[in-house]
C-alpha cells in the first residue's frame, strides 16, 4: 500500500480523465530502452507449459502476457506457449529499429502501441497485432491503447482518434481529447472543453468545461467550470446529455464500485450512481467504498491527513479512526499502517487479524496477499500464514491496474534478478520459467 499528501490528494482529484488509463500504463514504462544490444534470453527461456490459469487472468489481458527480460521482453499466450513475433528482437525487426522504448508489451481490443526510434532518430508510436504485424495505419508523435474501439493518437501537438482500421475519426485538430465514453467524446480547444456527440459531432454541454471525469455505467461524471477565482474550484455531476443532476460542489471524483465522493464546504460525502447523496459530507475525507466499507480520515490538528477508520455505505463509523494509513477491503480484509511504519490487517469488524509485521502490502486477491518485509516480497493467507517464502524483487502489478498486484486465475507474476515470471499458489514456477 502506498501512500500521498493530502495536497497531492486534492491535486489528483482535480485532474481531468484525459487520456485512457491504458496509455498511461504504457507511458509509465517508457524509462527501459532496449536498444542497441542483443538480448541473450535462451530459446528455452519461456518452455512450454501445460498449465492454463483457471478461467480469466488479469495478466492476460486479450490473452497474452509479456515479461520483462533484463535486456528486453518476451510474451507468452495463456498455455504458457511463447509468442516469437512478440519478443523485443522481433518486434525491433518488424519496425526496422534498433530502440524499442517500454519493458512490455501490453495488449487491449486485439492491438499494442509501441514507442520506438525511427531511422532519423525520431521517437514515433505504432501499433503491432496480436501476430506481430504492423497495424492501425500511420506512426503518430503519440498513441494510446485502444479503448471501446478507438485510440488516442497526436501529430504536430493536435489531437484526435483513430479506428481499429487506423482510419481518423476525430480530425487531428484539438489541443486534446477523449477516449470515446457512452458514445460521446471531450475534446478541447485552448483552455475549454466541449462534450460532443461522437457520431454526429454536435455540441452538447452549453457552459465553459474546464476539466471533467469518466462516465460511469449510468452515463453520470462530474464536470468542472470555468469560474473567475484560480482558488476555487466548483463541481457538479452530468449526465451525457449535458443536464447537470446536482449543485456545484467545491470538489468530486470518479465513480468506483457504483460511487463517487464529492466535498462540500470542507467535508466529504457519498452520491449514487446517479448523482443523488447517499451520504452527506461529514467527513474530513474519505476513499472510496470496497465490499461496502470506505476509509475515511479525521485531519491532523497541523492539517493534513490524520488518523484513519471505517465507514459502512450508511455513512455510520465502524472502526474508530485510530490508524495511521489504510488501504480498502478486499477479501474480507483491509491492510492499515500504524505509528511505527508497520502493516497489518484488520477483519470486517475491525479487529487486528493479521499483525503489524510486513512493510509493504498488496489487497488480498484469490485469497492470498503479497507483502514485503524488508526488500523481498512472498505470499501469505487471511490467517496470516506464510505460504509462499520472501524471495521475490517485485509482486508485479495487473497490466491494466498498476495498484494491485497478486493471483489471478490461479497465477501471479513476481520479478527475481530481472526476469518476470508466473508462480502458482504453491509458489511453484508454472509459466516464463528460466531454465
Amino acid at each position: 500500500m502506498f501512500y500521498i499528501s493530502a495536497n497531492q490528494k486534492k491535486m489528483l482529484t482535480s485532474k481531468p480523465f484525459i487520456f485512457c488509463f491504458l496509455s498511461f500504463i504504457t507511458l509509465v514504462l517508457l524509462a527501459c530502452d532496449s536498444s542497441n544490444t542483443t538480448p541473450t534470453i535462451p530459446t528455452d527461456s519461456v518452455p512450454p507449459s501445460p498449465y492454463t490459469p483457471s478461467g480469466e487472468s488479469e495478466y492476460f489481458p486479450d490473452g497474452i502476457a509479456c515479461l520483462s527480460r533484463p535486456l528486453g521482453f518476451v510474451c507468452i499466450d495463456s498455455k504458457g506457449q511463447k509468442i516469437e513475433a512478440l519478443s523485443s528482437e522481433s518486434i525491433k525487426k518488424t519496425l526496422n529499429t534498433t530502440s524499442l522504448y517500454g519493458s512490455k508489451v501490453v495488449f487491449n481490443e486485439g492491438y499494442a502501441p509501441i514507442m520506438y526510434k525511427d531511422e532519423r532518430g525520431e521517437f514515433r508510436w505504432r501499433y503491432i497485432d496480436k501476430a506481430g504485424k504492423i497495424a492501425g495505419g500511420s506512426s503518430y508523435s503519440f498513441a494510446s491503447s485502444f479503448e471501446n474501439g478507438h485510440a488516442i493518437v497526436n501529430e504536430n501537438n493536435k489531437w484526435g482518434l483513430i479506428n481499429q482500421e487506423g482510419k481518423v475519426v476525430i480530425p487531428l485538430e484539438y489541443d486534446a481529447v477523449s477516449p470515446v465514453m457512452s458514445e460521446r467524446v471531450w475534446v478541447k480547444r485552448g483552455e475549454v472543453w466541449q462534450l460532443l456527440d461522437f457520431k454526429t459531432l454536435s455540441q452538447i454541454t452549453q457552459i465553459p468545461i474546464k476539466i471533467w471525469g469518466k462516465f460511469n455505467e449510468s452515463g453520470v461524471c462530474w464536470v468542472e467550470k470555468w469560474i473567475d477565482d484560480p482558488s476555487k474550484i466548483e463541481r457538479a455531476y452530468m449526465d451525457i446529455n449535458g443536464q447537470l443532476l446536482s449543485p456545484w460542489y467545491s470538489n468530486a471524483t470518479d465513480f468506483k464500485n457504483g460511487f463517487s465522493t464529492f466535498e462540500q464546504n470542507d467535508k466529504w460525502g457519498f452520491v449514487n450512481q446517479k448523482g443523488e447523496v447517499v451520504v452527506s459530507p461529514k467527513f474530513d475525507y474519505v476513499e472510496s467504498f470496497s465490499e461496502g466499507k470506505a476509509a475515511f480520515n479525521i485531519f491532523s490538528p497541523e492539517g493534513g491527513f490524520g488518523k484513519w477508520g471505517v465507514i459502512n455505505q450508511a455513512g455510520e463509523v465502524i472502526v474508530q479512526a485510530e490508524y495511521d494509513g489504510m488501504g480498502s477491503y478486499s477479501g474480507g480484509l483491509i491492510d492499515v499502517r500504524n505509528a511505527e511504519e508497520n502493516m497489518g490487517f484488520l477483519d470486517k469488524e475491525g479487529r487486528l487479524a493479521i499483525g503489524f509485521i510486513y512493510n509493504a502490502t498488496f489487497p488480498f486477491s484469490e485469497g492470498l496477499s503479497g507483502v514485503r518485509v524488508g526488500n523481498k516480497w512472498g505470499f501469505i493467507n487471511a490467517e496470516g500464514m506464510t505460504l509462499i517464502p520472501f524471495k521475490y524483487d517485485e509482486v508485479v502489478p495487473f497490466p491494466l491496474d498498476p495498484f494491485r498486484a497478486g493471483y489471478s486465475g490461479g497465477v501471479a507474476k513476481v520479478k527475481v534478478n530481472g526476469h518476470e515470471l508466473f508462480i502458482n499458489k504453491k509458489g511453484e514456477c508454472v509459466m516464463g520459467c528460466l531454465e
